[in-house]
């Protein structure tokens, strides 16, 4: 899935600074600082997670991968990023937006507040992204949830990848781009 997730984005070439939301344990941090190592342009990527302990633990297995020199590590929370809006040209989440809120809540209250948790979660990985960067997200429920909420933030090129079985459910990807030029009534 991290291969696919980086075939995502059109041209790393100028990608000068990513982002893994949520990066666990680093599969998708370390993909993606391979293709920046591979395009040899000095990018970086900075992987979030909220545990210091599974950031260390993504430092660990990119100095194994060879890929160190292209990657940060940052404890913090996707509903709240530590960076200043426009700051990466493009970011990254695996199957990390779905946990926001919790996995399964019971009741419609507490459902709102878990798709309202996400979309808060998706509004800050927005906002992140420079004008026209790429986003990659992929999530093994509520896809239909996100790329309605992409929509409704007026994102460009929102594209569903074709159905992938992942952990024995099927799964999509999804792709955007931020516009060139922010739009009138952006609430991001």
């Amino acid at each position: 899935m991290a291969q696919w997730m980086v075939a995502a984005v059109p041209d790393w070439s100028a990608v000068r600074m990513a982002l893994d939301v949520g990066c666990d344990h680093g599969m998708l941090l370390n993909t993606v600082a391979m293709q920046m190592k591979k395009e040899g342009n000095g990018g970086r990527v900075v992987g979030l997670d909220r545990w210091r302990e599974t950031a260390v633990a993504s430092l660990q297995r990119a100095r194994e991968e060879g890929v160190q020199e292209h990657i940060t590590c940052r404890e913090g929370d996707s509903r709240r990023l530590p960076f200043a809006d426009g700051y990466f040209d493009v970011v990254v989440s695996a199957v990390h937006l779905n946990k926001l809120g919790g996995r399964r809540v019971a009741g419609r209250s507490r459902a709102a507040a878990a798709v309202a948790e996400r979309a808060r979660g998706l509004g800050e990985m927005v906002r992140v992204l420079k004008l026209s960067g790429v986003g990659v997200v992929w999530d093994l429920v509520c896809m239909p949830e996100y790329t309605q909420r992409l929509r409704e933030m007026q994102m460009e090129d929102v594209r569903v990848s074709d159905r992938v079985t992942a952990y024995m459910v099927d799964s999509h990807v999804v792709s955007l781009r931020k516009p060139l030029t922010p739009l009138p009534g952006w609430d991001i």
